[in-house]
Order: structure tokens, then C-alpha cells, then sequence
């Protein structure tokens, strides 16, 4: 699997993994690093053999020995380098190995050049800044990495006897570049996280505005033959004169056909695309459509209603009845195991504002993850779960005005609520 970085408007077929579906982000970084680790692999080949120069003017009788020992390690990053194009190939591993053989050889010149007093020694820095410069890992990556590092410099001069003034010096400034490296790499990581996050999403909704268009097609092709299903029952119900079962079969497919007509309305009503453009909603009406919608969810779920009619607001149909649809089904999937399933709907106007409640008689929401369960990429489902609906659900509820908390009911269940500001 391969995810090239193009540009936000170009990424949504990048992102595509080889089974059709968005890559993680730990997917789409070990790929990252593969890529990185080649192309440092590249660069730090000649300049091992580049330092071969300065062992001929510091360590003239080790020289052949140096070069020997340079030239088998560039060899082993350039075959390297080209092992890491493969798929599958552990990126963070291989960087142990090539980290310490490089370390290694550096050490050796160490050893060679004047042990605690020889110029090699702050060489060990350079592998280390082009790992923090070249490679996108993650914070404890580099700690471990750096650790490494410093238990192979410091570890076999220190045996052969501690020089206390070169490891006051040497000591110090391989922990401070240590630390300075950990706290890049921690910003580092988060505005790939947050990058990675902005392009899952728009990929995410190009699929949800692809459709929206083809379920409003569908409803709308749909609809006029259904229309004359339903005219050609009525006038058979008002035309002839049918016994009791037959009169009993027409309602029942007149009913049918009621149904039917209701769900492709929605299917319609919820096909439109969000814009930027802020309209007056009624919620009371958006929660029905989004009920019919999840008709086939809410089979064996008792749904019990306690709306105030005439509530609206300000904004996005859409969006708002993303987090509707996010919200239910949430409380559907919560009292999925239970013999008896509730869900609670309260929408009520409260000094100026509409709160939408919702409710299921589930195991609820534990306090110390009433917070995390808003992050982005987490969820409480395992593989179930995407980690982005309560996160895009809070962040639509913050776009509007609103905000989204939740919290465990007297009976034990999760309780949502959405406040939005109503109209004026």
C-alpha cells in the first residue's frame, strides 16, 4: 500500500488503501518513515565514507582499517536503502540497526582517534540530526533512538576509564540535544496527527457529498413510479367494490406505500449538500427525518418522544442531521445487547437556547472517559468504530453556536445533549 502527499484537493484517491478504505494514521506514518529511512540511508552512505578523509590526517596507521570498516557500513545503508522500498518493511527497526552500525563505526574512529579526547566524539550528533531532520518519528521513537545513541557512546569509553571533565562536557550536550529532539519531534507529530486528520475528512465527506447526490438521484427516480403505485391503489380502493380481505390488503399496501414515500423524502431531504449558508431549521422536524431514516436501526428499540414543536435554529440541515443520526445511532448500538432497548428523546427551549437530549437505558459512559470520547481517533467500539462521530458531532455543535456534552442518566444510560442557540 502506497499514499502518495499531494496537495488537500488532489489526496482523496491517495489515501485509498488497496481494499478501498481510509489507511490509520500509524499506517500511513510507517510508510512515511520507510520512504524517509531510504533517502537518509542515501545521504548518510557517502558521508560515512566522506569522514574517511579526516581518519587519514587523525589516525594515519588505522586509516585502512577505518576505511574498511566505513565502507562495509555505507554498503549496508545503501543495500538498506533499497530494502526499505518494499512494503512491509519495519521502518523503526532497520533504524535500529542502521543507528547502531553507524554509531558503531563512528565509535570505533573514537577509539582510534584519542578515546574520550578525540573530535569523533560530537560526531555522534550528525546521525542523530538527520533522524530528527529526515524521518518523521514519533516522541518516545526518538527517546529511544537517542538513548541508543548515547548508551553506545558513552557506554564503552567509560570502561576503558572515565575522563570526569570530557563526560561533564560530553554528557550534558547529548542529553540537551536529546531533549531537544523529543520536544520537535512532539510538535512534529501533532501537526502530522492534525494534517492527517483535515485530509481523512475531506476524503470523508467527498464520499458523503458522492452520496448524497446518488440517494437524491435514487429518490427522485423513484419517487414518480411510486406515485402511480399509490394513485392505482387508491382508485382501486375507492372504484370497486372488494370484500373485507381484499379491502384489508389495500390498506395494507397503502400503508406501505405511505412508508415508502416518507423514507425516500428523507432520502431526499438528507441528500442536500451542506454550504456555507445558515438557514432557519426546524428541530422537531429534523429528528422525525432522521427517525424514518433509521427505521430499520430502531426495530425492537423502544423510542420514546417529548418534543417541543416550533424549536428552531440557525444553520446546516445536513450537518445537524449528522449529529442527529451520529447521536441515535450511538444509543441504538449502546442497548444493542439488551433484551429491552430505550431511547429517550427530549427537545425542549431553555433561556434562549434548544436542548436536544438523548438517552438510552445502556451501561453509560464511564467519568473518566466522558472527555476522551470526544478526541478524534478514539472510540469505545474497537474495530467497530471509526473514532470520528462524537468528534465530528462536537466540532458541528461548535460551528453552530452550541456544544455537545455527555453524561450518565439516573438509570444508568448515556445521556447526550446538544445546546444550540435558538433563532431570533
Amino acid at each position: 500500500m502506497e499514499v502518495a502527499f499531494s496537495p488537500l484537493d488532489n489526496s482523496l484517491e491517495a489515501l485509498r488503501g488497496p481494499h478501498s478504505h481510509l489507511p490509520t494514521y500509524a499506517e500511513e506514518l510507517a510508510i512515511l518513515q520507510r520512504r524517509a529511512l531510504s533517502r537518509a540511508c542515501l545521504l548518510g552512505a557517502p558521508l560515512l565514507l566522506a569522514f574517511s578523509a579526516i581518519d587519514r590526517l587523525l589516525a594515519p596507521t588505522e586509516w585502512v582499517g577505518l576505511l574498511a570498516a566505513r565502507a562495509t557500513a555505507a554498503f549496508a545503508l545503501l543495500f538498506l536503502s533499497g530494502h526499505l522500498r518494499r512494503p512491509g518493511a519495519s521502518a523503526f527497526a532497520w533504524t535500529v540497526l542502521a543507528l547502531g552500525g553507524t554509531i558503531g563505526v563512528i565509535e570505533v574512529a573514537v577509539l582510534a582517534t584519542g578515546n574520550w579526547h578525540s573530535p569523533y566524539l560530537y560526531a555522534m550528533a550528525i546521525p542523530l540530526a538527520l533522524l530528527g531532520l529526515l524521518i518523521p518519528f514519533t516522541p518516545r521513537q526518538i527517546g529511544f533512538l537517542h538513548a541508543q545513541t548515547i548508551a553506545t557512546a558513552l557506554l564503552p569509553l567509560m570502561a576503558l576509564g572515565v575522563d570526569l571533565g570530557v563526560l561533564a562536557v560530553m554528557g550534558p550536550f547529548l542529553l540537551c540535544s536529546s531533549a531537544i529532539s523529543i520536544v520537535v519531534a512532539w510538535e512534529q507529530d501533532g501537526l502530522r496527527r492534525r494534517e492527517f486528520l483535515a485530509r481523512t475528512e475531506a476524503a470523508r465527506r467527498a464520499g458523503l457529498m458522492n452520496l448524497g447526490t446518488l440517494a437524491g438521484g435514487l429518490a427522485h427516480e423513484l419517487a414518480n413510479p411510486l406515485t402511480q403505485i399509490s394513485m392505482e391503489a387508491d382508485l382501486l380502493a375507492s372504484r370497486y367494490c372488494l370484500d373485507e380481505r381484499a379491502q384489508k390488503t389495500v390498506t395494507s399496501l397503502q400503508s406501505g406505500i405511505g412508508r415508502l414515500a416518507r423514507i425516500l423524502e428523507a432520502m431526499r431531504h438528507g441528500a442536500r449538500l451542506a454550504d456555507d449558508e445558515l438557514r432557519p431549521i426546524d428541530l422537531a422536524n429534523e429528528l422525525e427525518i432522521t427517525l424514518t431514516l433509521l427505521s430499520p436501526q430502531l426495530r425492537g428499540v423502544e423510542v420514546r418522544r417529548d418534543f417541543s414543536r416550533g424549536i428552531r435554529v440557525n444553520g446546516q440541515p445536513t450537518l445537524l442531521g449528522q449529529v442527529f443520526m451520529n447521536l441515535l445511532l450511538n444509543a441504538i448500538q449502546a442497548t444493542a445487547e439488551l433484551t429491552k432497548s430505550q431511547v429517550m428523546i427530549r427537545l425542549v427551549s431553555e433561556h434562549g437556547c434548544a436542548i436536544l437530549e438523548i438517552e438510552d437505558n445502556g451501561r453509560g459512559v464511564p467519568p473518566a472517559l466522558q472527555q476522551q470520547i470526544f478526541e478524534p481517533l478514539y472510540s469505545t467500539k474497537g474495530s467497530e468504530g471509526s473514532g470520528f462521530g462524537l468528534w465530528i458531532s462536537k466540532e458541528i455543535a461548535r460551528s453552530h453556536g452550541g456544544k455537545l456534552t455527555v453524561s450518565n442518566a439516573p438509570s444508568g444510560g448515556a445521556r447526550f445533549r446538544l445546546t444550540l442557540p435558538i433563532a431570533a
